[in-house]
């Protein structure tokens, strides 16, 4: 991968990393199953992403070049790396409506009525 980047390999792993952090939410400083789940979706989203970057780069400059055999292949590339990054960033939002939520407050009253 640092071939293709040339010197931006460095900056290119920081950014994937900063994406996987801010993909992984709350979960970043849990020590749980669950976090560690969400931690492990968000970096393999964060690192599809960047691919999909890479090769949207790629495929431009074949279209550039106009070699219609690189388009082909990375057009189908593109789109495995797309659907690969949705099905992720589905897991993700999935995994985040299973999460409890607890809301604190306070009240004067409380009733409870039970209906069926």
């Amino acid at each position: 991968m640092t071939g293709l980047l040339g010197d931006g390999g460095d900056d290119h792993v920081v950014l994937v990393r900063q994406r996987a952090a801010a993909l992984a939410g709350d979960a970043a400083g849990g020590d749980g199953a669950a976090a560690v789940r969400r931690r492990s979706l968000a970096k393999a989203a964060a690192v599809a992403e960047a691919q999909l970057g890479q090769i949207a780069a790629l495929l431009a400059a074949a279209i550039a070049n106009r070699d219609a055999g690189a388009v082909a292949l990375l057009d189908r590339a593109a789109t495995g790396a797309a659907k690969r990054f949705t099905i992720l960033v589905e897991a993700l939002r999935a995994d985040e409506q299973r999460r409890p939520v607890v809301v604190v407050g306070s009240a004067n009253a409380v009733n409870v009525a039970v209906c069926r």
